[in-house]
């Protein structure tokens, strides 16, 4: 099972002080229209956050927030492999893909007791494919 993630189609372009706005996606290294108008979207950063990404984009202007040497997107499965996995072993947390983040806060959200539809406003629909 894959997850079509828009973290990898994110530009500098889409981040905004503490925004990041959802535009676009990437598949197997491919740029790709999100597939529903629900999945464009603007998400809130803290402010925490959002100070370490202004922090990591630096000096850019354009391009990918998190690209290859070349500038292309990164691709999910290179970075689940080179950089996710590790972190999770070292943490000893079971290995799992991006969808166990998005789980996570929505469970994190339920049970603070925010209304379902603002849940589904800031984590926008699931699509596994």
């Amino acid at each position: 099972m894959k997850i079509n993630v828009e973290l990898f189609g994110l530009e500098v372009k889409h981040f905004s002080t503490n925004t990041i706005t959802v535009a676009q996606s990437e598949w197997e290294g491919r740029v790709q229209t999100p597939k529903t108008a629900s999945a464009f979207r603007q998400v809130d950063l803290h402010p925490t956050i959002a100070d370490m990404l202004g922090d990591f984009i630096g000096d850019r202007k354009e391009g990918f927030l998190f690209r290859t040497r070349t500038g292309t997107p990164s691709l999910q499965s290179n970075f689940l492999r080179s950089s996710l996995y590790p972190i999770l072993k070292e943490l000893g947390i079971e290995k799992q893909g991006f969808h166990g983040f998005r789980r996570f806060r929505v469970t994190h959200l339920e049970t603070s007791c925010v209304p379902p539809a603002l849940i589904k406003y800031w984590t926008g629909p699931c699509r596994v494919e």
